[in-house]
C-alpha cells in the first residue's frame, strides 16, 4: 500500500525528494485521462506517489484548463 498526494508539479517535487534522499520508484509519467504521476522510495524505503491534473505539456488532464 502508498499513498498518492496531489501537487502542482510532480517533476519538480520528484526532483527535491531525490535531493533530500529519496529514490525513484517509478518515473514521472503522463496518463491520458488521469494526470502525471511519479513515486519515491523514502530513505526508509516507504513508497509514496505524487500526481497532479496537468500533463507534461500543460494540458489537463481530465478536460478544463490546467
Amino acid at each position: 500500500m502508498s499513498i498518492v498526494v496531489a501537487v502542482d508539479d510532480v517533476d519538480g517535487l520528484m526532483r527535491r525528494g531525490i535531493e533530500l534522499g529519496g529514490t525513484e520508484a517509478l518515473p514521472a509519467q503522463d496518463m491520458p485521462g488521469v494526470g502525471r504521476i511519479g513515486y519515491l522510495l523514502d530513505p526508509d524505503n516507504k513508497r509514496f506517489g505524487m500526481i497532479s491534473p496537468t500533463l507534461s505539456d500543460g494540458s489537463a488532464a481530465m478536460g478544463g484548463s490546467a
